[in-house]
């Protein structure tokens, strides 16, 4: 892998523009390269980046740019990384990454790629879309399970600890396939909505894709309200 054409000391980070996905990668190589010529002498790994503004910028640039982010991550109240190699390569320097810490602990698939493409914000912002139309189901199925048991965690659900889990295919594979089958990534980007500053996308712009989503979503998921615990326990064990 080619070093960062950027010094990590000469990143200006309110300059940064975050729709070029080149510039964001050099970015993120140039923090990956700091990090791990920093770490302790004889540590195989780097100290974990919890805040500071390089931590801003790679929780926006993976939150914009990598198609499972929201999946991996939005159970979490506490985000981190750090750069190692990933045991199947051994010593080779050259093929270090990031890697996440959720909530204090290091997931069994914890390696993440910056290796970003447009592509990948094309369909993120699709996601995003997809999410926020299924939003008011997510939301009634809540309403009519407060006070009753979680059926992993036999805890009575509240309004403090209740979540929505896809018990059968993810919401990721759900949107894989809806994608495919209706247009692809570019087509179905024009009915995006515009993003500032390439903030978070709250809607389609076409009722008759929305409600496509919705439909198709309907056909093929299954919903389930559980406890935050519960649903944060289920995605560790597929990590």
């Amino acid at each position: 892998m080619a070093k960062s054409k950027i010094v990590y000391s000469d990143i200006k980070w309110d300059e940064i523009d975050y729709t070029v996905v080149s510039k964001v990668k050099d970015v993120c190589k140039s923090i990956k390269e700091y990090y791990w010529n920093n770490r302790h002498e004889g540590s195989s790994k780097s100290e974990i980046i919890d805040s500071g503004l390089d931590y801003a910028f790679l929780i926006k640039a993976f939150s914009m740019y990598h198609t499972e982010w929201n999946e991996r991550t939005s159970r979490c109240t506490k985000i981190g990384f750090f750069v190692a190699i990933p045991p199947e390569y051994k010593n080779n320097e050259q093929s270090k990454s990031f890697h996440l810490v959720l909530d204090g602990e290091v997931p069994f698939d914890s390696s993440i790629s910056h290796n970003f493409r447009k592509s990948d914000r094309l369909k993120q912002d699709i996601k995003d879309c997809c999410r926020d139309a299924i939003k008011s189901e997510k939301d009634e199925l809540k309403r009519q399970s407060i006070g009753k048991l979680c059926p992993y965690k036999h805890i009575m659900l509240t309004n403090d600890n209740i979540d929505v889990h896809h018990s059968g295919q993810s919401f990721s594979k759900i949107t894989d396939k809806w994608i495919e089958e209706n247009g692809g990534i570019e087509f179905l980007h024009q009915f995006v909505s515009p993003s500032i500053n390439g903030g978070t996308i709250i809607k389609f712009t076409s009722a008759s894709i929305r409600e496509s989503f919705i439909a198709y979503h309907k056909k093929y998921a299954c919903l389930e309200a559980i406890s935050r615990e519960a649903h944060k326990e289920i995605h560790k064990r597929k990590m």
